[in-house]
């Protein structure tokens, strides 16, 4: 995703995207206008309301999570991982879905942090019985 992706490529990544859910990028090394860019192929950027403090400076489409700190104070929005959730439920048009880039995994005691996991909605009620609907 640093290189500027053509439109046949673009057009089979929004194809996996749909297919599938969730598609995974691994070994990235993307710039904030690059990764801001990429996420507009897919269609208009919805900004999460963390932005407002915790952005990229200069990409306010990017909200910055983590635990790190700087001269005393939290860089990103921290804690933000410890509970499920699914980021932006509270619009009343929640995105398409979310983008992450992750700069640097933490880890504690030997053990990965920062595990995000995923789940489709759809397929769950597709799944439930009719009369359960």
């Amino acid at each position: 995703m640093a290189r500027p992706i053509d439109d046949e490529t673009f057009a089979a990544i929004e194809r996996a995207y749909n297919d599938h859910g969730v598609i995974f990028f691994r070994d990235q090394h993307i710039t904030p206008p690059r990764q801001v860019a990429f996420t507009r192929r897919f269609g208009e950027i919805e900004f999460n309301i963390f932005g407002e403090r915790w952005s990229v400076p200069g990409s306010p489409e990017i909200v910055v999570v983590s635990n790190a700190t700087e001269d005393g104070r939290p860089i990103g929005v921290r804690r933000a991982g410890e509970n499920w959730h699914s980021d932006m439920c509270y619009a009343s048009r929640p995105p398409r879905g979310t983008m992450l880039y992750a700069l640097e995994i933490p880890e504690l005691f030997g053990l990965t942090l920062g595990d995000t996991e995923f789940a489709s909605a759809a397929a769950a009620w597709e799944a439930l019985p009719e009369r359960m609907r």
